[in-house]
């Protein structure tokens, strides 16, 4: 469908956009709706797989509240596909030997997909230094208080990295976001798309963009 993602009708494409901020797209602090809703009309052409657009509770709001006031409720019913709060999702405990996690709280749906998407924003993070793809993971936690995993986020991204393998990472850089992100930072008008089946390679390219090195 597009940079070497393809799609069946039988698959279950779980969509991750990052939506953890009070601030839409155009000021650099959430992804735009138009890439999501581009990306699912590009899979379309290929085939008419499930689609689910997700993100959990955070300390700034709720998903659904985030959802409507984004964009995507719209964007949702326009295209018929599902919206899922993660944080209302029935979860099951599975036994993980990872880097921080001794099981993952895992929502159903996610475990029910086939492909997982991280479609993030080019943003400067204050404790991070950067958040695109992997960090956007973060959101895949269902619980709501997460600020207890922040000391240890290195290890709880690898280990959701590895958990629910993401088959794709699109980062929306149309406006990103400097400064003191995620988001008190200054919008930034990038105008750039970054896309490709490697994580870690997409945010390595956003790394660069942003000034920083990547190793």
């Amino acid at each position: 469908a597009s940079g070497g993602f393809s799609v069946l009708d039988t698959d279950f494409i779980a969509i991750k956009p990052n939506l953890c901020d009070f601030r839409p797209a155009c000021e650099g602090g959430t992804t735009d709706p138009r890439i999501v809703e581009a990306f699912i009309k590009i899979i379309r052409e290929e085939a008419n797989p499930k689609i689910a657009i997700v993100e959990s509770n955070h300390a700034v709001g709720n998903a659904n509240d985030e959802f409507e006031r984004l964009g995507y409720r719209k964007l949702a019913q326009d295209l018929n596909v599902d919206l899922i709060n993660l944080s209302e999702d029935e979860r099951c405990e599975i036994d993980w030997d990872g880097y921080y996690f001794d099981f993952m709280d895992a929502p159903v749906t996610l475990l029910k997909s086939t492909k997982i998407v991280s479609i993030s924003k080019l943003k400067t993070h204050a404790q991070q230094k950067m958040t695109c793809g992997m960090k956007n993971l973060f959101g895949l936690i269902p619980r709501m208080a997460k600020s207890r995993y922040h000391p240890y986020m290195n290890e709880v991204l690898a280990d959701l990295a590895e958990f629910y393998k993401p088959s794709f990472s699109i980062i929306d850089g149309i406006v990103g976001m400097e400064g003191f992100g995620p988001s008190d930072g200054d919008k930034k008008n990038v105008g750039i798309v970054i896309c490709g089946q490697d994580l870690i390679a997409t945010d390595a390219v956003a790394a660069r963009i942003m000034g920083f090195d990547a190793g």
